[in-house]
């Protein structure tokens, strides 16, 4: 099969802007032209525990934020030749993208996914094919649920070219115990500029009634090269007060630099379905310092 998208300019200009043409060979095998998303794959990164971890939160809850690995828009796609295959539960894909730029990427993708595990490998290299500086940027991530047992495994790297390069890793597991359920997770972070960073912290969750679940979080990170340490502990409640409506409130107490501080929130969802969601949240401490936070979310 033959598919081609023609996509109109926004200005209304009768001609047509090349967005996308693929040959579909057989069931499994896909060749992508044009303008297209990447095929990198990232996610599987995220800890178990309620409170997460300090670098993870910082890269958007994961390990390595790839948009930013290196600042090469080409990792995320836009003018590609993309080769995708699938058979069974896996998934290879070889890729040049971001065309556009004349200093195109080349990627590498590998998946697994199964009822039981979900894993993927992701590799882009920069400046190959240009002749340019060298660049490259690394994601792996593994989510194994067995029974009432959970692990998440995670590991990134990247190059900038420059001088530049970080590791970051982490593992997470979670354990369902009748109505309770216990996390666990640690990470690291090892950057060229910054040095070691290590963290780990642990959770425990149970709902206390229907629609009602209390957690209890304690989470740690220690910077090798400062010295400097950081903790947090704190308490949730999070109450499904209808099909469509949930409230949660959060307090807690960080200790570390610049200073300690006792904070509360508090948050409201609106999930009507048809792919809507509205919320709002509000925070404050005791510093004096607060804040308001609204999103509205829509998809098609």
């Amino acid at each position: 099969m033959i598919k081609l998208d023609l996509d109109k300019w926004a200005n209304g200009n009768a001609n047509g802007a090349l967005s996308n043409l693929y040959v579909s060979i057989g069931e499994g095998t896909v060749i992508t032209a044009g303008k297209a998303d990447s095929i990198f794959k990232d996610g599987d990164d995220e800890p178990l525990n309620f409170l997460g971890l300090f670098n993870s939160e910082s890269v958007d809850a994961g390990v390595i934020d790839i948009d930013d690995a290196d600042g090469n828009a080409g990792f995320t796609g836009g003018e590609v030749l993309q080769v995708v295959s699938s058979m069974d539960n896996f998934w290879v894909g070889g890729a040049i993208e971001g065309i556009q730029t004349l200093d195109p990427n080349l990627v590498g993708v590998v998946a697994y996914n199964s009822d039981e595990i979900k894993a993927h490998a992701s590799l882009a290299v920069g400046g190959l094919i240009s002749g340019g500086t060298q660049t490259w940027a690394l994601h792996s991530g593994f989510t194994g649920t067995f029974d009432t047992f959970k692990l998440v495994a995670a590991y990134g790297a990247n190059d900038d070219g420059a001088g530049y390069t970080e590791s970051n890793g982490l593992i997470s597991g979670s354990v369902t115990l009748d109505s309770f359920i216990l996390a666990a997770s640690a990470e690291f972070a090892d950057t060229s500029i910054s040095g070691l960073e290590t963290g780990y912290g642990v959770s425990i969750a149970s709902e206390v009634s229907d629609g009602v679940t209390v957690k209890l979080g304690y989470r740690h990170a220690d910077d090798a090269s400062t010295g400097d340490t950081i903790d947090q502990i704190a308490g949730q409640v999070v109450a499904a007060v209808s099909d469509e409506v949930t409230l949660t409130g959060e307090v807690g107490y960080i200790m570390g630099s610049p200073t300690d501080v006792f904070y509360g929130s508090g948050k409201a969802e609106w999930n009507p379905g048809g792919n809507f969601k509205a919320s709002v949240k509000g925070e404050a401490n005791d510093l004096g310092a607060y804040k308001v936070t609204t999103a509205v979310e829509k998809s098609f």
